[in-house]
């Protein structure tokens, strides 16, 4: 038989299971970074940089991830999944790069431009890959908690990559704890070798780069619970830039080691773990509308005790924001997952750290000033900045979902509507 008569070989099954265990493994790779332990130490002891400027640096860090968190998602609609990551982690890797390098304010400018560049490229890109993966075997009712697991993972790999940084700057400088952090990319090849672009359910979408923007647009405009709800996913962000921020500074204003630095990030990330962990359980009992009471009240509480407590021993009050938000953010991408077809699902999913980057790029130099100034007055202020912003926005979404989704809505006709 002719060559060209033979049938053509089939296609191998999408094994959906393997894959979700390589999205898991990279995105713990992605997470194991010894430098994120010391990297505002490594600015303001290594470089001399204070803490207002680290802050102005974050905003416009933010700003350019701002720029291309929406576009990015709908690269990774119109271009695969796969080629998003790979692209965000070679910009990434290069930011990380010249951070370890530069010796001016200019370069340091440079790498966080590439950096934050790159960060852009993969989120949302994550939980769209997963989604879409699950469905193949019908499983996206799984995707809380497999996403629960896979931010469990990377709050693990954190912890283990702090304590690594906060070991090596102590053992030798910051800047070699940084350089090890690029180290992470390198090992991140083989997950992403291994990756295949999972099946998509619906293509009705990806004709064009510009088509996927507009479709995703209709589907906010014509979801109001879908608005509110990643509004107020943004809204809680607030706090994480205060956080992620001034927790070392706060170690370091009561006298703790640069191991010790290391070392204490390990318990507030495995409670951001056990968080995650527990996100699929909670939701399934309390529903999202309980999430999202648990999510705020957990926040606020958090920052209330750092404002009002000036001790080390209230370090255990970082935990209570980062288990929080745990909780809430698998249940509430399982929520916009199931709204949203898999043609413009990255897009959609990329609407939540497009306003994130924004939060982010107007409050971190709030956050630096205020820090410079009072760390206890910077956790009050953003207490109070949750109240505000996240009750009304809890409110309006709470009205939204009770209202049935309109027919013409191009998301998902099957999804379900939450119970009370």
């Amino acid at each position: 038989m002719a060559d060209a008569d033979r049938p053509a070989a089939a296609a191998p099954p999408y094994d959906s299971r393997r894959q979700v265990r390589v999205l898991t493994a990279l995105a713990a790779v992605l997470n194991l970074h010894p430098h994120i332990a010391i990297w505002v130490l490594y600015l303001t002891e290594f470089r001399d940089i204070s803490l207002a400027q680290v802050g102005i640096m974050e905003g416009i860090f933010w700003g350019f991830t701002l720029a291309l968190e929406i576009p990015s998602g709908a690269f990774a609609d119109r271009f695969g999944r796969r080629l998003g990551f790979t692209v965000g982690i070679t910009i990434e890797a290069i930011g990380v790069f010249i951070f370890a390098l530069a010796g001016d304010f200019s370069l340091l400018m440079v790498s966080y431009v590439l950096w934050g560049s790159g960060i852009a490229f993969r989120s949302g890109n994550d939980g769209a890959f997963l989604y879409d993966a699950l469905a193949t075997d019908g499983r996206t009712e799984e995707y809380a908690d497999r996403f629960g697991v896979i931010h469990a993972a990377m709050r693990f790999a954190t912890s283990g990559g702090a304590i690594a940084g906060g070991a090596i700057a102590g053992a030798t400088d910051l800047q070699i704890a940084v350089f090890a952090g690029f180290a992470t990319y390198l090992v991140s090849a083989p997950a992403l070798l291994l990756m295949r672009e999972p099946p998509r359910t619906s293509t009705a979408g990806v004709s064009s780069y510009v088509g996927t923007l507009a479709t995703a647009w209709q589907l906010f405009k014509r979801r109001p619970a879908l608005r509110y709800i990643v509004l107020l996913e943004i809204a809680l962000m607030a706090s994480v830039p205060i956080q992620f921020l001034l927790f070392q500074p706060f170690l370091r204003e009561h006298g703790v080691s640069l191991f010790l630095v290391g070392v204490l990030v390990v318990p507030i990330e495995l409670s951001g773990a056990a968080g995650a962990l527990l996100s699929g359980r909670i939701s399934r009992r309390y529903g999202m509308r309980g999430i999202g009471v648990i999510a705020i009240v957990g926040v606020m509480i958090g920052l209330l005790l750092l404002a009002a407590i000036d001790h080390v021993l209230i370090l255990g009050a970082f935990a209570l924001p980062q288990i929080s938000r745990g909780v809430f953010f698998p249940a509430v991408g399982a929520y916009i997952n199931d709204r949203a077809t898999s043609d413009i699902r990255a897009t959609v999913l990329s609407v939540g750290p497009f306003g994130n980057a924004l939060i982010f790029a107007l409050v971190a130099p709030l956050a630096g000033v205020a820090g410079d100034s009072s760390l206890r007055l910077a956790f009050g202020v953003t207490a109070l900045l949750i109240l505000a912003t996240c009750g009304p926005l809890y409110l309006l979404w709470l009205r939204a979902d009770r209202q049935p989704p309109p027919v013409e809505d191009p998301g998902q006709a099957s999804a379900q509507r939450e119970g009370p």
